[in-house]
């Protein structure tokens, strides 16, 4: 027994990196690492995680039921017809909503094909960029000053 609990303890140490000479190197090592991980990740908005797409279906799912319930006790339908009114109301709340961010993002240019011509021509500057010469770089920033000046006496 006790040669099964010594071997027990040598695999957990193994297993989390822990030992009795640089446990506390080891735990140090591990949270800075750890703390290296959330410092990369990206703070994602609500709905682009499984998680979040998780719980919009089970919210989804549980508003559905509760809309049937209430208005099977509530408002006093018969079963078949409250099923078909929840349905109903779902289809165009779905609808409406998958519509109004769609408009949203024609409206703000939020489009994948916008993103990405915008991406493209970005690229295309960053090699003319880099095919040009030092001399052709230079009397570039000297016109990009000269328009700065122009827009700041045109202020004036």
């Amino acid at each position: 027994m006790a040669m099964r609990l010594a071997s027990t303890r040598a695999c957990a140490a193994k297993r989390t990196g822990w030992s009795r000479r640089r446990g506390a190197e080891r735990r140090t090592a591990v949270r800075a690492r750890e703390e290296e991980r959330e410092e990369g990740r990206k703070k994602v908005e609500f709905g682009y995680t499984r998680k979040d797409v998780i719980l919009i279906g089970a919210g989804m799912a549980m508003g559905g039921v509760g809309l049937y319930k209430g208005l099977q006790v509530f408002a006093g339908m018969d079963p078949l017809v409250a099923g078909n009114y929840v349905q109903i109301i779902f289809v165009l709340v779905i609808m409406l909503g998958w519509a109004s961010t769609y408009v949203s993002r024609v409206l703000n240019k939020d489009m994948t094909y916008v993103k990405q011509l915008k991406e493209y021509e970005e690229e295309v500057m960053r090699k003319r960029l880099e095919e040009m010469t030092e001399e052709e770089k230079e009397a570039l920033i000297a016109e990009v000053e000269a328009e700065k000046e122009a827009r700041k006496n045109r202020k004036r």
